[in-house]
């Protein structure tokens, strides 16, 4: 594991056929990870935790399942992370 976030437990409104989720995240733990050749560590990605925002439809996709996962929606989102001026581990870390 590279990361650990917490959060508080938060509610997933559904107006119709559509529901979002909008919550933050703060930073537990991080460890240094390597990516595409370069170390990066949360603790300088997201000091300050992630904010998501996602919608969703709250009508299943017919015929999606696979595995363990017998009803299957379809979700878009975004994070955001407010980092550090430096968000790659230099040399000397």
């Amino acid at each position: 594991m590279i990361a650990t976030f917490e959060r508080q437990q938060s509610l997933y409104p559904v107006i119709g056929p559509i529901g979002f989720h909008s919550l933050s995240e703060s930073l537990l733990s991080s460890q240094n990870f390597t990516f595409n050749g370069q170390t990066f560590n949360f603790n300088c990605i997201s000091p300050d935790g992630i904010t998501f925002a996602q919608f969703f439809s709250s009508t299943p996709i017919p015929g999606a399942e696979f595995g363990d996962y017998t009803v299957v929606y379809a979700g878009a989102g975004a994070v955001t992370a407010v980092g550090s001026t430096l968000s790659v581990v230099g040399p000397s870390e």
